[in-house]
């Protein structure tokens, strides 16, 4: 754990919400999902994090997934 909480300053034009998550839910396999998207006429499985109402996917996630890995091979 961090000593002290970072001070975000998110763009409003690239930033809808700051989410601060554990890391203990997002090594939680139950919370990773995968949904069945079309894009560009073909069928994609998409993973996200979910925690609460949001899913966390896309880029975000990429950078997560990067992360952990990392995290969980020390």
């Amino acid at each position: 754990m961090a000593e002290s909480r970072p001070d975000f300053h998110p763009s409003p034009l690239e930033v809808d919400e700051v989410l601060e998550i554990p890391l203990d839910h997002l090594l939680d396999p139950q919370n990773i999902r995968r949904e069945r998207w079309t894009i560009r006429g073909a069928d994609v499985k998409v993973p996200f994090y979910v925690f609460g109402e949001h899913k966390i996917w896309g880029a975000t996630a990429m950078v997560l997934a990067e992360l952990l890995e990392i995290l969980s091979s020390r």
